[in-house]
């Protein structure tokens, strides 16, 4: 299963969804955090959250969800 969290400048609650996700026991899933574009530290934190089940794009902001 893949997971697909979409963030934009939330640096102080990303973290949360992430160990939400990573959290879960007993399924085999991934987890992919879509950066459209964030200017605040978002990017930091996603850098410093690394997981083998976790990867993060980053991408320009596009102004609605489109990962």
């Amino acid at each position: 299963m893949s997971v697909v969290v979409n963030t934009y400048n939330r640096a102080a609650r990303v973290g949360e969804a992430i160990d939400s996700v990573l959290s879960q026991l007993g399924i085999d899933l991934e987890l992919v955090v879509v950066d459209d574009g964030s200017t605040d530290d978002t990017q930091a934190v996603l850098a410093g959250m690394a997981h083998r089940r976790m990867r993060s794009v980053h991408q320009s902001n596009r102004l609605v969800s489109v990962p």
